[in-house]
């Protein structure tokens, strides 16, 4: 092999193996976004959008842009997660994200509906014995 040859093999070679390690850390992250409506369907500027990640318990939150969207990027692909938005008194079903789902690009929405509040029980009396 001539010298130009083994350049433009070794060449060839790095580049392949560049491309190799960006397609690799691209299939081990994933990107998870998505659209916050409110309960009249239109997107809400300014919603927060909360993750907590499962295993570490790191909990990640960011704010809608004036469409309603949000987007969480290089997340470990391994990982379970739990996401759910929320915008004054409003908020959305919490939802879950499998570790098993191997999908690199997740699209995902949430309606938000007005929150319900758990409705405190009264204080029950002890029967007091009577003297």
């Amino acid at each position: 092999m001539t010298r130009k040859q083994t350049v433009a093999t070794f060449s060839l070679l790095v580049v392949a193996c560049a491309g190799m390690a960006l397609a690799q850390k691209s299939s081990s992250t994933r990107t998870i976004r998505g659209q916050v409506l409110g309960p009249d369907e239109k997107p809400v500027f300014l919603a927060v959008v909360h993750l907590k990640n499962e295993k570490t318990g790191e909990v990640l939150s960011v704010v809608t842009d004036k469409e309603g969207r949000y987007a969480f990027a290089d997340l470990p692909l391994g990982d379970d997660y739990e996401l759910y938005a929320e915008f004054e008194e409003l908020r959305s079903r919490t939802r879950r994200l499998s570790s098993l789902d191997t999908r690199t690009r997740i699209f995902m929405n949430f309606r938000l509906q007005k929150s319900e509040k758990k409705s405190e029980e009264p204080a029950k009396k002890e029967a007091q014995p009577k003297p």
